[in-house]
């Protein structure tokens, strides 16, 4: 049994959320596509081509739609516990792309699954009880 929720948690069955420190953090479908892709290569930059041709199924038109999904998606983590830095997982490198600076083991895929008993729904009220597990 695991003492502490994983870092990251994605269910390919519920592509409308993201787990983070056990806490359901919904997404819209560009957000879990990008950050889909992204943990598929944890520590590695993910090319601007590669992630358009994710989110869209094309060859690149206009970086800054990437830019303004990735800069959602680090303020939907950075609400589930703003003083873990949470929001620094997606990294932007310039003029190549975006890496999600996290180590493999801490990301679980699961692929339709029961939801873990531990995941909670966002609540600004759990960020005390995340700090007391030690997160």
């Amino acid at each position: 049994m695991r003492s502490k929720p994983p870092l990251l948690l994605l269910d390919t069955r519920r592509p409308f959320e993201v787990v983070v420190l056990g806490v359901a953090v919904p997404l819209r479908p560009a957000e879990w596509k990008l950050l889909w892709a992204l943990v598929q290569t944890p520590g590695q930059v993910v090319t601007y081509n590669a992630l358009w041709h994710a989110l869209w199924q094309e060859p690149l038109q206009e970086p800054g739609q990437i830019y303004a999904h990735a800069s959602r998606l680090r303020a939907k983590l950075r609400q589930v516990h703003p003083l873990k830095h949470l929001a620094d997982l997606i990294r932007t490198i310039p003029k190549r792309g975006i890496m999600l600076d996290a180590r493999p083991n801490t990301i679980e895929i699961h692929s339709g699954c029961h939801r873990p008993s531990w995941v909670r729904n966002t609540h600004p009220a759990w960020y005390p009880t995340l700090e007391a597990q030690g997160f």
